[in-house]
This record gives C-alpha cells, sequence and structure tokens, in this order.
C-alpha cells in the first residue's frame, strides 16, 4: 500500500511538469494574461489535477480496504480450522501399479514420518526420502498421488506450511522471530520460498498472519 501512494504524488508531479512547460513554451500567453484570469486559469487547472488526484486515491483506498476485508477474512478462515488436516478420501487408482500391501506399508511410514516432523528437514527430497521409507522414488511418487491426492512438492508443502501456521498460532514468541528465521524452521531456505508458498495455500502472507495473531 505505501508503494501504491506514490502513484498519485507521480501523477501530480508530472500534470505540475506539463502545466510549467506550457509556461516555458508560451510565455507570452501567460504573460499577456491579467492578474485575475491568470489566477482563474490556475484555479481551473489544479482544480482539474485536484480531481484527478481524488478519483486516484479513492481508487487506491477502496482497492486497499478491500483487500484487507478479504485477507482478514482469509486470516479468520484459517485460525478457526482445527489443527490437524481433514482426511483425505483414498482413491482407487488402477493405474499406479502399486499393490494394495504396498501402498499401506508406504502410507504407515509417511504417518511416522509426518509425526516426527521429519518434513521439516530441509534437505528432504523425494529420493532420500524413499530411501528411508525403505522403497523407491517412484513409488513412493506414486502412491502420494493417488492416496494424498498431490505431488510429492505439493504433499510437502502442506505439511510445512501446516505446522508454520499451527507453531504460529500457539507460540507468542515464535511471531517475534524474522520471517527468514520462521522459514528456516519450517524447513524453507529462504524467506521468499517460505512467503510465496504461505500465500498460495492460504491466501495471505506469513507477515500479515503474523500482524493478525498479535491483535488478537
Amino acid at each position: 500500500m505505501n508503494k501504491l501512494l506514490y502513484i498519485p504524488f507521480l501523477v501530480f508531479v508530472c500534470l505540475m511538469g506539463s502545466a510549467l512547460q506550457a509556461q516555458v513554451e508560451y510565455p507570452s500567453y501567460y504573460l499577456g494574461q491579467s492578474y485575475d484570469s491568470l489566477i482563474a486559469a490556475l484555479w481551473e487547472g489544479g482544480t482539474a489535477w485536484l480531481l484527478t488526484l481524488l478519483l486516484i486515491i479513492g481508487f487506491l483506498g477502496f482497492y486497499y480496504f478491500r483487500k484487507q476485508r478479504i485477507q482478514r477474512k482469509r486470516f479468520k478462515d484459517i485460525v478457526s480450522d482445527t489443527p490437524e488436516q481433514l482426511p483425505i478420501p483414498r482413491s482407487v487408482n488402477n493405474k499406479s501399479k502399486v499393490s494394495e500391501a504396498l501402498s499401506e506399508q508406504i502410507l504407515k511410514k509417511l504417518d511416522a514420518f509426518e509425526k516426527k516432523k521429519g518434513y521439516l528437514n530441509s534437505s528432504i527430497n523425494m529420493q532420500n526420502l524413499a530411501k528411508r521409507l525403505g522403497t523407491n522414488a517412484s513409488y513412493l511418487s506414486k502412491v502420494i498421488n493417488s492416496e494424498k491426492n498431490k505431488n510429492f512438492a505439493r504433499y510437502l508443502n502442506d505439511l510445512r506450511i501446516e505446522h508454520a501456521a499451527k507453531w504460529l498460532r500457539e507460540d507468542e514468541k515464535a511471531r517475534n522471530y524474522t520471517i527468514k528465521a520462521i522459514a528456516l524452521d519450517c524447513g524453507y531456505n529462504n524467506a521468499e520460498s517460505f512467503s510465496r508458498a504461505f500465500y498460495k495455500t492460504y491466501g495471505i502472507h506469513p507477515s500479515f498472519f503474523i500482524k493478525q495473531l498479535n491483535k488478537k
């Protein structure tokens, strides 16, 4: 929003620049005007500039408050949800080529992985997780796709972001950390990737989420 406030200022500067340029290019017109007519001309021009600025500021104000209202609604939706993820209905996928017994075995190991919060390890990937679970990347990918209804990257991101939201809700001290520090603790390598993932999941940035939590 602070950056948007520069727009009416820049418009005003441009309009003033145009007026000054007109006075430089056509000095005889302005010099030939009486004091009263010159003031009237400037007033008419100033009124047009003022109306333009008011329209721009009004539009930006509407946009800002509408965005704030939407973000506050999304915040309420987040904090009203239960911390645990709702169970995802299991789907039958005959193309997965993974036996039911093997699929159940991988799911149990994934459940243990989630309970131990292994997803907070920033170096985790499909290959080393598959090795840790005693399977291969192909089987792991197919089980996550068919049983979790998402790909591996989305699966990992959802676990991390849900953990971050729950952690920030329950731990006031965590809200004093920088976004980068929170990102690193949640398995991300930088603040930007964490903020993008948080926004993609909840529709608001983590900084706004923390700000609203602190108001409660």
